[in-house]
């Protein structure tokens, strides 16, 4: 037999060593690990020497792969350049010039497609137009800092005339720290420029910062006027987080009115719940709110929770009602009404309807359908004299007086119910609260079905939920009807708390 030459791989190891090479550079193409699959790809080359060369299906294998890994790398480098363009739009929406353009040529370097060419030079030409408008504003930035408010407004008013350019400046301002009454003018301006994409990460940002300690409650009020979804998760975070109390305080505060607190803060807040600590009325508040907005009330059966429930956290929600109950206790401190409050959007205690409460203005009032009419306690009648009714024209108002403050979880109303006009009444209701007749707040909108335009129907009023709130004043303005033309109105008006 003859001698097999020193170092040659035997046939059937050859065959063992490619497929264990293919799969390797398989696997690691499908992990995006393209240096990894060249690696082993390469490793191919050293299994044949001399007259051995591959069989056609094994050559075959290596060439469909070595395509796909070249079709991986030109994705790879089209992905890196998009994100590099979209880096360079961030920093300059920012105010960071140096760094926008330092990232638009890493862009051009990296072989740009003619779209990506034309994209990285507009943004060059936005930052350099961008630079020679804020030059141009160093008055308006004076005013800012002003403690005058009408030239506060006014340096607003200039801001406004070139927004993108705004943004740039104000992101820039924001950061700043030894400023305060100019950061608060920035942030304040950064809202009013209807730009939350932009501003909400800004304004989080402040909240974060030790540095801006005095200004976050100024931050905490802009992102929930903006009232738009964005800053629920890193308010969570924060939080749950080791940072100073003062620093969670301000995260809860916020977290507890924002339109978007993550699916998991009831459970991610159980264990501040438990801690009678400084943390507590805000925890219990917060929670409530996300509780209330993701539906989150079937404690038995974990509806609605996220993440799937883990034995200590399945132990302490099993524990919360017993919890609540005692930290209610039938008081009316601040963390006895915020406890009723959870237990309220958990649905482990009803809300109901309000007594004693009056009507404290209206926009209209017709004499046979007086705004009082809407507080009678009556909504199964097709008598118009049991509703309040008001011309189309003007859009219906009523602000209701609740004698005191008091805690506000819901809003249920009952439309015109006269037959042959229940398409006269409201569509879309704005509710406002406030503790006082002059300083209200939007905090819910809701639709209003049609009645049936009959008695004896079931009760067909709709409830619309507020965040839960401490307030006086309660009211409710239309900002549409099913169908102008006649009278509109309002058949009966509770409201829900405790």
């Amino acid at each position: 037999m003859a001698k097999r030459p020193s170092g040659e791989i035997p046939p059937g190891d050859r065959q063992a060593a490619w497929s264990s090479s293919i799969s390797q550079a398989q696997a690691h193409l499908a992990a995006g690990k393209l240096d990894e699959a060249q690696a082993a790809l390469a490793a191919l080359d050293s299994l044949y020497s001399g007259s051995d060369a591959p069989s056609a299906e094994q050559e075959r294998q290596r060439q469909d792969l070595e395509l796909k890994l070249a079709d991986s790398r030109r994705q790879s480098l089209d992905k890196q350049r998009e994100e590099g363009l979209a880096a360079a739009r961030k920093a300059m929406d920012l105010g960071r010039f140096d760094e926008a353009l330092a990232l638009t040529a890493l862009v051009t370097g990296k072989n740009p497609a003619p779209a990506q060419q034309e994209q990285a030079a507009a943004i060059r030409i936005e930052v350099r137009r961008r630079q020679e408008v804020i030059k141009s504003w160093q008055r308006p930035i004076e005013l800012l800092a002003s403690s005058n408010r009408r030239d506060v407004e006014a340096a607003q008013a200039e801001l406004r005339k070139d927004r993108d350019a705004a943004v740039s400046l104000l992101a820039e301002l924001s950061q700043r720290t030894g400023q305060p009454a100019l950061v608060a003018a920035a942030l304040e301006t950064l809202t009013a420029l209807d730009r939350p994409q932009q501003a909400l990460p800004l304004l989080v940002e402040v909240l974060k910062r030790d540095s801006q300690r005095d200004l976050w409650q100024v931050a905490a009020r802009q992102i929930v006027r903006i009232g738009q979804g964005g800053a629920g998760e890193t308010l969570l975070e924060l939080a749950l987080s080791s940072a100073p109390l003062e620093q969670r305080l301000a995260a809860l505060d916020t977290l507890r009115q924002v339109v978007d607190p993550p699916p998991r803060t009831l459970i991610a807040l159980l264990p501040i719940l438990y801690d009678d600590s400084p943390l507590l009325r805000l925890g219990l508040q917060a929670a409530a709110h996300s509780a209330a907005v993701h539906g989150q009330y079937d404690l038995a059966a974990g509806g609605g929770l996220q993440p799937e429930l883990k034995g200590a956290d399945q132990e302490l929600l099993g524990k919360l009602p017993a919890r609540l109950n005692a930290l209610s206790g039938g008081g009316s401190g601040d963390v006895a009404l915020a406890a009723q409050s959870l237990a309220v959007a958990l649905r482990l205690s009803m809300p109901q309807p309000l007594t004693q409460i009056k009507v404290h203005a209206v926009s209209a009032e017709l004499p046979e359908g007086p705004a009082a009419a809407a507080l009678d306690g009556n909504w199964n009648s097709t008598d118009p004299k049991t509703m309040w009714r008001h011309p189309p024209e003007q859009p219906g108002m009523i602000t209701l007086d609740l004698g005191q403050e008091r805690t506000v979880v819901a809003v249920k109303l009952w439309n015109l119910n006269e037959p042959g006009g229940t398409s006269r009444g409201w569509k879309d209701v704005d509710i406002q609260v406030g503790k006082s007749d002059t300083e209200l707040t939007s905090v819910a909108r809701g639709i209003v079905p049609q009645a049936p335009g009959m008695t004896g129907s079931a009760d067909y009023g709709t409830v619309i939920s507020v965040p839960v709130v401490r307030c006086r004043y309660v009211r409710l303005q239309s900002a549409s009807l099913w169908q102008a033309g006649g009278t509109s109105g309002l058949a009966e008006i509770q409201v829900l708390g405790f």
